[in-house]
């Protein structure tokens, strides 16, 4: 049985286990995975919107990822939309780890999931090997999948 735990500070972030996500494959691969052919539409937590006039939404985030190399980030923030745009790039570290890196963030990036809902995951890169990090889940929309 997987056990999920979801803790709410940056986005929604999540503790899964018994998915497997692979790290070891090439740049050209998890490119192909993370835009497709015309941009890719990731999900960390579905928007959720109102017909009113004081909120235009309640929660979500979501990240498109261009094959231009621009991610286009929309994000819940306090009642409102909030949409910013980033550039973004691939690169790898040591033998095993790709890094996505996106306007002063930068992230391990993975694949895996369960059959029919593809993953992505996004690890905070520690400056130390025992410094805690986190893990953030994304969902493929389900359009794509």
């Amino acid at each position: 049985m997987r056990s999920l735990k979801f803790i709410y500070t940056i986005g929604w972030i999540a503790y899964f286990s018994g998915i497997g996500f692979s790290a070891n494959i090439n740049l050209e691969t998890i490119r192909e995975e993370l835009v497709g052919d015309v941009g890719r539409t990731w999900i960390v937590a579905e928007i959720v919107t109102f017909k009113g006039v004081s909120k235009e939404c309640e929660s979500g985030e979501v990240y498109k990822f261009l094959p231009n190399s621009q991610v286009l980030i929309t994000k819940c923030v306090e009642g409102h939309f909030v949409r910013s745009t980033a550039n973004w790039h691939l690169t790898e570290e040591g033998e095993l780890d790709t890094i996505i890196v996106f306007g002063s963030e930068s992230y391990q990036i993975s694949f895996g999931g369960p059959a029919g809902k593809r993953q992505m995951r996004f690890r905070a890169v520690a400056s130390e090997k025992i410094e805690p990090t986190t893990d953030v889940y994304l969902t493929l929309e389900p359009a794509q999948q």
